[in-house]
């Protein structure tokens, strides 16, 4: 049963690490490299700040699937485990609907961001 669970669990944290790479070159290029992103006319300067926070976003999901497989092959206590991925869950499509209201100027706080 622990074999099955560290194979699923690292397919997992590999394919979290390649979508973290696409980002990161979306961060450094300012290029789409996520097919969805490509709809909208995003200019480079928000395309890098959406790579940049998709690859922290992936990364840290990677890093939290590889260490929580751990912990539960090794039959660790994981009851801190559900409770903080819900903050790293809802960060990245949070930070992405907040962008996409701010590229077409419907941003929800008070004052400007940016010079757009």
């Amino acid at each position: 049963m622990e074999q099955t669970i560290i194979g699923v669990v690292w397919f997992g944290a590999v394919g979290g690490g390649a979508m973290g790479a696409l980002a990161a070159s979306q961060a450094v290029t300012g290029r789409p490299t996520i097919p969805l992103l490509r709809r909208i006319g995003w200019s480079v300067r928000e395309l890098k700040l959406i790579g940049l926070i998709w690859a922290i976003y992936w990364f840290g999901m990677t890093i939290y699937i590889l260490v929580s497989s751990l912990a539960i092959a090794s039959n660790q206590h994981v009851d801190f485990l559900p409770m903080t991925i819900y903050p790293v869950i809802l960060g990245g499509p949070a930070f992405q609907l907040l962008m996409e209201r701010y590229h077409h100027r419907q941003w929800p706080f008070k004052g400007r961001v940016g010079n757009n």
